[in-house]
């Protein structure tokens, strides 16, 4: 199934059909114009991915199955694998871009304010990354879709996948809405955006 299809949205000034391309992030910060096209390349990737492969399980949802059984047979099998695709791995492989990206940005964010990465080796995304710009009011509270269809499932599916426990995808994954999920992202994102702003403001 195509699970990045556009979707009819009436509030926040917003009325019609939009998709998630339809939104940007950090058009108002030149030092972020490289965050912003790596948003744009991330988008591009997961609409190509999301697409592609619901038109390759169209071709093979035909109305007239074919007379020939070898061809049948052939079929069934590309719907087979088609299908522990879908149930699988799409859905993972585009939250995983986006929940990656989220991270890239923060951390892209967090180089502008304070002049260079954070000093842990291994920084950790909310300890060393988001509490600091928090402290700064830089980085607010996580908006509510967010939290619902990224951060609850972020650890799960990235344990999942990473460690080879595909199994557990399609449970792990099963209550994510990746529409949502890219919403809350953008949704994140322009807060601090504004925050940023005001920010380097009073700072400049």
């Amino acid at each position: 199934m195509e699970y990045l299809r556009p979707r009819f949205i009436n509030s926040g000034g917003l009325h019609g059909e939009f998709t998630i391309d339809d939104y940007g992030i950090f058009l108002g910060i030149d030092e972020l114009n490289h965050v912003r096209d790596f948003w744009e390349a991330t988008v591009a990737q997961c609409l190509i991915l999301d697409h592609a492969h619901d038109q390759e399980i169209s071709k093979i949802t035909v109305s007239n199955p074919p007379a020939d059984p070898e061809l049948m047979t052939l079929l069934e099998e590309r719907k087979n694998i088609l299908s522990i695709s879908d149930k699988f791995l799409i859905k993972t492989n585009i939250f995983s871009l986006v929940s990656a990206f989220f991270e890239y940005g923060m951390l892209e964010v967090y180089k502008l304010v304070f002049g260079g990465s954070p000093t842990a080796v291994r920084p950790d995304l909310v300890r060393d990354i988001l509490e600091p710009l928090k402290e700064i009011g830089v980085v607010g509270e996580a908006p509510d879709n967010y939290d619902a269809h990224v951060l609850a499932h972020r650890n799960p599916i990235r344990n999942a996948f990473a460690h080879g426990r595909w199994g557990d995808l399609d449970d792990a994954t099963k209550d994510v809405d990746l529409h949502d999920a890219f919403l809350g992202t953008i949704a994140y994102f322009s807060e601090t955006e504004d925050r940023l702003l005001r920010h380097l403001a009073e700072n400049n």
